[in-house]
C-alpha cells in the first residue's frame, strides 16, 4: 500500500515571556508566535499563521489570512490580588471585519480591537 504524503510541519515559535520585545514567526506557513511578557509583541508573517498577544499591553499583527489572539489584562500593580487578571480576550482573522495586514492590534479597556503604534 502506498504511503500517504506527509503534510509539511508548520514552523512554530512560542512562549516568549520577556519585556518590550517582539517575537516573529516568518519562516513558514501555519506557524505560531506568542508574546506573554509585558508590552511584548507577536507577529505572524507566514501564510495562515497565528500570533498571540497575551501579556499586559501586548500587541500582535499578521499577514492576510492569519489569526490574531488578543488578551487585555488588569494592569494596576497596586491591586496585587487582581494584577494580570484577564478581563477580555478576542480572536480576529487578518483580512476580515476591517482587520488589516501588517498593522499592530491590541485590546482596549472595553475589550475592543484597536490599532496601535509600531513602538
Amino acid at each position: 500500500m502506498p504511503k500517504r504524503p506527509q503534510a509539511a510541519k508548520p514552523e512554530t515559535i512560542t512562549a516568549y515571556k520577556g519585556f518590550t520585545d517582539a517575537l516573529t514567526c516568518t519562516g513558514g506557513d501555519q506557524g505560531a508566535a506568542q508574546a506573554s511578557g509585558d508590552q511584548g509583541a507577536a507577529q505572524a508573517l507566514g501564510k495562515f499563521s497565528t500570533a498571540t498577544a497575551a501579556g499586559i499591553e501586548c500587541r500582535a499583527r499578521g499577514a492576510e489570512g492569519s489569526a490574531l489572539f488578543l488578551v487585555y489584562r488588569h494592569n494596576d500593580w497596586r491591586d496585587e490580588a487582581n494584577h494580570g487578571r484577564i478581563l477580555h480576550a478576542r480572536a480576529v482573522i487578518v483580512g476580515q471585519d476591517g482587520i488589516k495586514p501588517d498593522v499592530w492590534y491590541s485590546l482596549d479597556a472595553e475589550g475592543g480591537v484597536v490599532e496601535v503604534d509600531d513602538e
